[in-house]
C-alpha cells in the first residue's frame, strides 16, 4: 500500500496532535509510575508481486523502560531481530478500570522504530491492545501487555514496490505483535 505525500503529512499531523492532546492529560494525572521489562516482538510481512505471494515473519527480543500516568504510557527501548536492530519510542493512550483488584486497560497509540542498521528502513507503527497492572505491594506491580500493530512502509519497501512495477506490480503489508512483561513502581 503506497502513501501519497499528503497522506504522510496527515500522519505526521495526527502524531503531533496525539502528543499535544494527551501529554497535558498525563501531566495532570495523579497516578504516576515507571518501570521496565522485556518483550517478544514479531513482525509479519505480506508481499505480492508478479502474481506470487510471499508471507514472512521475524521474531525479535527487546528491552524497554516506561513512564506512566493514569491515561498515558510513554516508553522507549531496543528490539533486536536476527538481521537488524530498532530503537523505538511509543506513546500509548489507555483507559484503566478495576477487575477483582487488578487494573486492566485497553491501549492505543503510535510507535516509531528507528532502524539502527539500514538507512531508510525506519517506520511508524499504529498499535492497539490491552494490558494489566497486577499489584504485588502498595507500590510494586507486574505489567503484561499484548499489542497488535500496523506498520507503515519504509522508504526501502516503497522503492522495492516501484521496482516491481516493471514486472507486473506488487504490494507489501506489515503487521506487528508485541508481547511484553514489565515490573513497575508506583510513586
Amino acid at each position: 500500500m503506497r502513501h501519497t505525500i499528503l497522506e504522510k503529512k496527515l500522519m505526521q499531523v495526527a502524531a503531533l496532535l496525539l502528543f499535544a492532546v494527551f501529554l497535558p492529560v498525563s501531566a495532570l494525572a495523579l497516578d504516576f509510575s515507571a518501570g521496565g521489562g522485556l518483550s517478544l516482538n514479531t513482525l509479519f510481512v505480506f508481499a505480492e508481486y508478479s502474481g506470487m505471494s510471499e508471507n514472512k515473519s521475524a521474531t525479535g527480543f527487546g528491552i524497554h523502560a516506561f513512564a506512566d500516568a493514569t491515561y498515558a504510557e510513554l516508553s522507549g527501548g531496543i528490539v533486536a531481530y536476527e538481521d537488524t536492530t530498532y530503537m523505538r519510542a511509543s506513546l500509548l493512550v489507555k483507559y484503566p478500570f478495576e477487575i477483582a483488584g487488578t487494573r486492566v486497560f485497553p491501549l492505543a497509540g503510535a510507535e516509531y522504530r528507528w532502524n539502527l542498521d539500514y538507512d531508510d528502513a525506519s517506520t511508524l507503527v499504529l498499535k492497539g491492545g490491552a494490558g494489566a497492572d497486577v499489584v504485588l505491594t502498595d507500590r510494586l506491580f507486574l505489567r503484561p501487555e499484548v499489542l497488535l500493530g500496523y506498520a507503515f512502509l519504509t522508504k526501502l519497501e516503497e522503492d522495492r514496490i516501484d521496482a516491481w512495477e516493471n514486472f507486473g506490480g506488487g504490494s507489501i503489508s506489515k503487521m506487528t505483535l508485541d508481547i511484553s512483561a514489565s515490573a513497575g513502581y508506583r510513586f
